[in-house]
Formats: C-alpha cells, structure tokens, sequence
C-alpha cells in the first residue's frame, strides 16, 4: 500500500510541498585586482546557501568587486536577480579582526564575512513571495 500524499488546505489555496519544483541557481563572480575572475557556482532548492567557504582562501583584501546573479527557476518560469557591489577596505577596518560586509536589493542579501587571516565566507539569501501554490477561488456570480 503506497503512502498519501500530504497536501496541507487552507481557506485560501491548496500547498503541496512534494510538488515544489523551484530551483535556485546561483552564480557569484568575484573580480581581482590583479583583473582575474573566479565563479562561484550552486543550484539548489533552498532560498539560502553558502557560497564561498573560508576554505577556499580567498584573501578578502585581493578582491576588487563581485557580480551575484540568482535565477528562480520554477518550471517554466525563470526569475533573474542580479546584484553587484565594490569590496572596499576602509581605513577603519584595518583596525578590526572581524568584518562582514552586506549588500541587499528588494530580491537578495548577500554577505561576505571576513576572518582575522582576512579570509571570507559569503551566504546569500533570496527574498520574496513563494508563488508555487495553487489558488483556488469560486468563481465570481
């Protein structure tokens, strides 16, 4: 005998979360001041992910900008999230052993945070509206 499938009702609309097809793709371009390019690349289904470790080594002081491009793929609809930023040392920040740094438009978060060896990690975090439900409304008489 197969298991049922959960499908949670409400007043409003009918979720079924085995049938949430929406992927994340994420892509991170970090630009050097030496002018090289390294990507950073993930597909998942969570809005969140880690995307650079402190064990991949990049020295936070090397790095000039980045670009983060996030694509919600749900079906046959695709979303496209872009957001770019400068990774600038200030004056006062040679003065703490830990930093982090945010960037954050109306659809993304992303975070670089910046160890004592001057080594980051970067999460990213894509907001905004789950639209994979299905709405059922009675019809308008």
């Amino acid at each position: 005998m197969s298991n049922p499938i959960n499908i949670y009702n409400s007043k409003i609309g009918i979720h079924n979360p085995y049938f949430d097809s929406t992927n994340y793709v994420y892509q991170l371009d970090i630009f050097f001041k030496n002018n090289s390019k390294k990507t950073f690349n993930k597909i998942t289904n969570k809005k969140y992910t880690r995307l650079i470790q402190i064990n991949d080594k990049i020295n936070f002081n090397t790095i000039s900008h980045f670009i983060l491009v996030v694509t919600k793929d749900i079906g046959l609809l695709k979303q496209q999230f872009t957001i770019e930023g400068d990774l600038k040392l200030d004056e006062l920040d040679e003065l703490d052993e830990f930093e982090d740094y945010t960037y954050k438009t109306d659809e993304l978060y992303i975070e670089f945070n910046k160890n004592d060896l001057n080594l980051i990690d970067s999460c990213c975090y894509v907001k905004g509206i789950d639209d994979n439900r299905l709405f059922i409304t009675p019809p308008n008489y």
